[in-house]
């Protein structure tokens, strides 16, 4: 909510020269439809150009949740509809319901899972693919020289386990090609590593997170 307000008041002026993409966390129709709403004032707009699904709900059917979608899509208020962490029998399903221009799953140097199933499947759909956790939370920009001390609801804790060992160590050693490479054209390891992301087949974009203005 604060990222959007805070985008809504730097958008303004000149919305129509940005594609707008956020996510709704609800799954049912009640609860899309106050997203939606929530979104639209905070970002001040009258439309999203990409309204993404955030994940997969086990108690709600994807066939109720596009139902909903499709429904807030007719209403005008979003261009096109996104999904987020599908496998491919999910997009299968989502697919025969309506139309999805993207999917957002994680992917990067070290979690190359997505190159089995989800990317093949969604260049033979032409389905564009957002990536988060581009710099794997952090760890592929090559500045951590120690394991973090993730705080409580740091992600670094559970979610990206690059930051325990043995994934620790073995990181550090694909830095030092990263490193050696960044070296040679004379730029920071980051854009190695969020590079070789975009430049994979079927890749349309690499999301990156950013704290501060000297990050961005």
């Amino acid at each position: 909510t604060v990222s959007e307000e805070y985008l809504g008041a730097a958008l303004e002026g000149r919305r129509d020269k940005f594609i707008l993409a956020t996510k709704s966390m609800s799954r049912d129709r009640a609860g899309m439809e106050r997203d939606i709403g929530i979104s639209l004032r905070n970002l001040r707009t009258g439309y999203i150009d990409l309204y993404q699904i955030h994940w997969p709900d086990v108690n709600t059917p994807i066939e109720e949740t596009m139902e909903a979608l499709l429904r807030i899509q007719k209403a005008g208020k979003v261009r096109y509809l996104g999904v987020s962490n599908f496998d491919v029998p999910l997009l299968e399903r989502t697919l025969r319901c309506g139309a999805i221009v993207s999917t957002q799953p994680q992917y990067s140097l070290l979690d190359r899972e997505i190159e089995a199933d989800v990317l093949p499947f969604c260049r033979e759909h032409n389905i564009g693919v957002l990536s988060y956790g581009s710099l794997g939370a952090g760890i592929l920009t090559g500045k951590f020289k120690e394991p973090p001390k993730p705080e409580a609801g740091d992600k670094r804790a559970n979610f990206y386990p690059f930051f325990s060992e043995p994934f620790w160590s073995k990181t550090q050693e694909l830095l030092k090609t990263l490193r050696a490479i960044a070296e040679e054209h004379d730029k920071p390891v980051t854009h190695v590593s969020i590079n070789w992301v975009s430049q994979q087949k079927g890749m349309t974009c690499a999301l990156t997170g950013s704290k501060n203005v000297d990050q961005a």
